[in-house]
């Protein structure tokens, strides 16, 4: 008997420590919300040095002495309080878990505040557990953060349309410019065969500045397209990024695509697979939908070589259209995958194969935005060293 006793009393004493050594705060309340044990964690959270006078420490006692509010500032009734929604059945924890704003004598705090209710013998609920974790400095963070993308955003919106106006007018006037070239240089050839006068110095000049006058609207164009990036992911933190919805055929969307593709990229292969119907009917906004198919080809292109092939294909499942680029480039990590659909992220460690740069880190974040506003979804399989294959499907049109 004496040994049993020493051993509850030891192992009472291991719980204390146990209680007492948690970094977050533990209170224990009787059925009525009076306060039964609190450890140091929980006091130092509330701003009291000593245990007060458990027999009259009520959690409705003095209510405006913390001023208990919910995450957004609003004022709670004693009903909304943690510990009267745990009293009257409900366990706080996982997502349920709340938090709320206190004022201490240290200043406001907002603790994470998790808990369950204690049943007696027969069923009854005869006391709660609450266990608070300090979220002040993190959640001040996660606002201040907010805060900071809400101004990103709202910068590279006004500063992409601010840029758009004066690009549009250089590539105008680099457009108007190559066509007085070109017929300089035909006015120059014509009058050469007409004289038999050796204007080969001449012709050469002015077709070096044409060659420069194209380098230089290709450059434009490039930085035209990441311009155009901004403004849409600007649209898309806004909720803005409207769609032109219409019947359209998905088949002809990729082939048009892969035509455009083929002319630019005369060296490479691009193999295509359709369905053997061939017509694939989507309510979609067509544009966008050549967007994303032009990204997920560019972006295989540029990371495989030259001498191998990319596979296009379009296939069909019920009423879902899965259209799908495969590629035998340098291929994507676990983690590398599980990040290549954020804003702003780069792959590292891959080179590129072709093309003169890696943009922004937008293309596919914009790609997804696209697809999910079209009620689809986006995805991408590889394996290091052995290509990826990114896909998207599509709702069809139900016949």
């Amino acid at each position: 008997m004496q040994q049993a006793e020493q051993e509850a009393a030891a192992r009472t004493s291991q719980l204390e420590a146990v209680f007492e050594a948690m970094t977050d705060g533990v209170i224990f309340f009787d059925g009525q919300g009076h306060l039964l044990e609190i450890n140091a964690a929980g006091l130092a959270m509330i701003g009291r040095d000593a245990r007060p006078d458990y027999s009259l420490s009520s959690a409705y006692g003095r209510p405006s002495r913390y001023f208990v509010r919910d995450e957004h500032g609003q004022l709670l009734s004693h009903d909304q309080w943690p510990i009267s929604r745990i009293l009257n059945g409900e366990t706080l924890k996982n997502e349920r878990a709340v938090d709320v704003i206190i004022r201490t004598r240290d200043g406001e705090k907002q603790l994470n505040v998790s808990g369950a209710p204690v049943y007696g013998p027969e069923g009854r609920i005869v006391g709660a557990v609450v266990v608070m974790h300090d979220v002040t400095e993190r959640r001040r963070f996660e606002v201040a953060l907010r805060e900071a993308n809400r101004r990103m955003d709202e910068f590279l919106g006004i500063a992409s349309h601010e840029l758009k106006t004066p690009l549009t007018s250089i590539k105008g006037y680099i457009q108007l410019m190559a066509r007085r070239l070109t017929n300089s240089i035909h006015q120059i050839i014509t009058a050469k065969s007409l004289t038999n006068t050796d204007s080969d110095e001449q012709t050469q000049f002015l077709e070096g500045l044409q060659d420069l006058l194209e380098r230089t609207d290709h450059q434009v164009g490039r930085l035209n397209r990441m311009v155009n990036e901004l403004l849409d992911v600007s649209r898309i933190q806004a909720n803005k990024l409207d769609l032109i919805l219409e019947p359209c055929d998905l088949a002809t969307i990729v082939q048009e695509v892969i035509q455009d593709q083929r002319q630019i990229n005369l060296a490479r292969t691009i193999l295509l697979e359709l369905p053997s119907d061939r017509a694939v009917q989507l309510l979609a906004d067509a544009d966008r939908i050549r967007e994303v198919i032009s990204n997920y080809l560019t972006n295989a292109l540029k990371y495989s070589a030259e001498d191998r092939p990319v596979e296009v294909s379009l296939q069909t499942q019920e009423q879902v259209a899965l259209v799908s680029v495969s590629d035998e480039g340098p291929g994507l990590s676990p983690t590398q995958q599980e990040y290549i659909w954020e804003r702003f992220y780069q792959v590292e460690g891959v080179e590129l194969q072709s093309s003169s740069g890696t943009g922004l880190g937008l293309g596919l974040y914009i790609c997804r935005k696209i697809i999910e506003l079209h009620q689809g979804e986006v995805g991408v399989q590889s394996v290091p060293g052995k290509g990826s294959t990114f896909w998207f499907t599509l709702p069809m049109i139900k016949e």
